[in-house]
């Protein structure tokens, strides 16, 4: 049992740094929506999934994720919208994160930006 609780808290510090390292060390460039759909799960809020691309050096890199705080019928509007994405190069290709909503913003340290002030009603309260 006792391993078990190490192996655990080394798992769980390794992500934290991961985490950290990626807010500190990321760069920042524009990506657009190219498909979105309602997000499926068995807690009530799907979100909405989405699929983006963005550019870094001249090669087009492709991204999926899921936003819970967006209502399911958001994606439609969203489609061939441009939004911040921040990316780190990794052993792998790259870790990428889309900022959408202010929360998304503010958990990186930026202010959201009038021009998004768009998707303020389609977040879920």
């Amino acid at each position: 049992m006792l391993v078990m609780i190490i192996a655990v808290a080394i798992i769980l510090l390794i992500a934290s740094q991961y985490k950290k390292s990626f807010r500190e060390n990321h760069k920042m460039t524009v990506g657009q929506i190219f498909a979105s759909k309602k997000g499926y799960g068995s807690r009530g809020n799907f979100g909405v999934d989405i699929q983006y691309k963005y550019f870094v050096n001249g090669h087009v890199q492709y991204a999926s994720t899921r936003d819970r705080n967006l209502r399911f019928n958001t994606g439609q509007f969203m489609i061939g919208k441009y939004f911040p994405v921040l990316y780190k190069k990794t052993l792998f290709g790259y870790d990428e994160t889309i900022l959408i909503t202010p929360s998304e913003f503010k958990s990186y340290g930026y202010a959201f930006p009038d021009s998004l002030r768009w998707i303020i009603k389609y977040i879920e309260n």
